[in-house]
């Protein structure tokens, strides 16, 4: 009688397992026109054997698990693709907003400045010796944009050193 309650045993899961593999068939049917779905798979694997009279008699077949079916290249190009769009977009943004603040309407702006700055040197390469447009030109000099530029002595013969007006000591410049 127990080979009879152990063939039944394995018919038994066979019909349950089968149940599974239809309700996942069923499953990935229903979800076919949804976009983000992926399809499924159940899986069965061979159970362990089981030593008997006779020697080693088959237990039948289980579900492993549910898996699912990917395409890893399209996802990993799919992954890319969003990673680009998604730094394309945020350079967008940053450049839009840069774009905004550093916007020139030609009479302020960058584009003022530096006309002022080529055009005081061109006064000065018409008349080198002109004080007056020595003076401008030394007003016109370029000066940071992140902060007033500091009051700076004439440099030190030596690079990357200054000299400080006051007390005549050297220091290094880093």
């Amino acid at each position: 009688m127990a080979g009879l309650n152990a063939a039944l045993e394995i018919g038994k899961n066979a019909l349950l397992n089968a149940q599974v593999q239809i309700q996942t068939t069923s499953h990935n049917v229903a979800n076919a026109e949804n976009p983000n779905y992926s399809r499924q798979k159940a899986p069965t694997v061979t159970q362990g054997a089981i030593l008997g009279r006779a020697g080693w008699i088959g237990a039948g077949a289980r579900l492993d698990r549910i898996v699912q079916q990917r395409d890893t290249f399209l996802e990993g190009r799919s992954l890319d693709a969003s990673s680009q769009s998604a730094y394309y977009g945020t350079l967008e943004r940053i450049l839009t907003a840069a774009e905004t603040s550093l916007s020139d309407d030609g009479d302020t702006g960058l584009y003022a400045a530096l006309n002022d700055f080529w055009t005081a040197w061109n006064a000065l390469a018409q008349n080198p010796e002109g004080a007056a447009e020595k003076a401008v030109v030394v007003e016109m000099r370029p000066r940071p944009v992140y902060g007033p530029e500091p009051n700076r002595r004439p440099t030190d013969p030596t690079p990357g050193r200054h000299r400080d007006g006051a007390q005549g000591q050297r220091f290094h410049c880093e």
